[in-house]
């Protein structure tokens, strides 16, 4: 019978993350013995708790400045996501609008809009890369 305990433990090796997080602590211990010999356990370079602590607190800073960093692109994504939305939004509602016109002048015209906010989408990709 499998128990709470069991499940728990399934569930937690199961997580889609779970091996490259595990990789990723593989790599930076053979990174750490390659430069210093040793694990940080038995390296000896962190000689007291305060130098233990300020060698964490430059890692956390640095962690900050790519989070920021990684955050500020997630919001431009978004933005642009959103603004490339609305625009194939407008474009098929203008299109669809097009099409119901029988005449041939609001056809073309809604071509020419459809054209226009089309090459604003491009304009907007461009500006991104």
């Amino acid at each position: 019978m499998i128990t709470q305990e069991d499940e728990v433990e399934m569930m937690a090796k199961g997580m889609a993350y779970r091996k490259p997080i595990i990789d990723r602590i593989d790599r930076q211990t053979e990174k750490g013995i390659r430069k210093y010999g040793h694990t940080i356990d038995k390296s000896g370079h962190l000689k007291t708790m305060e130098l233990h602590c300020e060698y964490a607190l430059e890692e956390a800073t640095d962690l900050i400045v790519y989070l920021e960093d990684l955050k500020a692109k997630v919001i431009r994504l978004e933005r642009r996501e959103n603004t490339l939305t609305e625009a194939i939004g407008s474009i098929g509602d203008r299109a669809r609008e097009g099409l119901d016109d029988g005449d041939r002048y609001g056809q073309e015209r809604a071509l020419q809009i459809i054209l226009g906010r089309c090459q604003k989408v491009e304009h907007a990709l461009e500006e991104d890369n």
